[in-house]
Parts: structure tokens; sequence; C-alpha cells
């Protein structure tokens, strides 16, 4: 009698290789989808802040809001100054553009939704006080060290062939070359 078919046993070695190739990999995965999406704000940074310095020239006055460069941007525009793409809110102050991570905790002080944001990027138009380290035309990766995922972002800030300038009570800031 020939046998058909699986044993029990056989099937639950496969099925636990199976999860330990998957827990293995999904970190990896977290790691590579994350970092892309900080990617793709890397890029939108700079067409946005080459956008200010087109304003800048054009008019000889820093843009009053986003809506006012010179860019069609497909986003939910919050205010003047803040615009979303769903999954970061990018906004501009004084000295610089900052796209951040939206947060989805329903903590917010104010439901703002990037107070305690896990990561930020930051495009530095001018000199700033704050910042004794920043020279315009300088970025940042700005990951928040105290929140639970702090590691993997850490990791994604250094991984953009970034040096670490500063840290304060919150967050770790790395230059990014």
């Amino acid at each position: 009698m020939y046998k058909k078919g699986f044993t029990l046993i056989e099937l639950l070695v496969v099925v636990l290789i199976v999860g330990i190739l998957a827990a293995i990999a999904l970190p990896h995965y977290t790691f590579a989808v994350e970092k892309s999406r900080v990617v793709e704000v890397v890029s939108n940074i700079k067409v946005l802040g080459a956008a200010v310095d087109r304003h800048i020239l054009a008019t000889g006055n820093r843009p009053a809001s986003i809506n006012d460069l010179d860019i069609a941007l497909n986003w939910t525009n919050i205010n003047d100054q803040y615009a979303s793409n769903g999954k970061f809110v990018y906004y501009m102050d004084d000295s610089t553009l900052t796209a951040c991570k939206i947060n989805s905790d329903k903590s917010n002080e104010n439901n703002i939704p990037w107070n305690g944001s896990d990561i930020c990027i930051s495009y530095f138009t001018k000199e700033t006080g704050s910042f004794p380290f920043a020279k315009p035309g300088m970025m940042t990766c700005d990951n928040n060290h105290t929140r639970p995922r702090a590691d993997l972002y850490r990791k994604i800030c250094q991984s953009s062939s970034s040096v670490k300038v500063m840290t304060n009570n919150m967050y770790e800031y790395y230059k990014i070359n």
C-alpha cells in the first residue's frame, strides 16, 4: 500500500519553517517600506525647497504660505502653512520646511497630527538660532527617540549617509549629506 499525502508532523515542520522565514523577513520588509517613504519625503522637501528659493529670487521675499509656491500639490491643504499627502504633513515656518510622519495616536495635543511624530525631515532655508549647526540648504533627518519604534527610525536616518549633529530631550538630528 502506497502512502498518499503528508503526515501531520511533515506539515507542522513546513509551517514552522515558513513561520521562521516570515519572522526573519518582516523587520527587513518594514525597514524597506519606511525607508522608501522617507526617500519620497526627502525628494518632496528638495522640490519644495527649490520652489522657496525660486520664490525668493522672483519676489525678494519669503513665501507667506505653501500655497504661494509655484508648484501644484495634489495634497490636502490643511491651511496656508500646512499640507498633507496622507502619510506626512508638510509645514513651513520662517527658517525651515519640515515634513513629519503623521501620528495616528489619538492623544495628540490640540489634534495636531505631527505632535510626537516618529520622524521628521527638515530643510533649512536660512540660518536659525534654534539649531546652531543649520546652514541654508542643509537637510536633517530627526527621529523621536522617545517613541516605541525609535530604533527603526534611527536606522533609517543613519542609512541616509548622515552624520549625527545634535540630540535634545526628544529628537536626534542627523545631517543628510
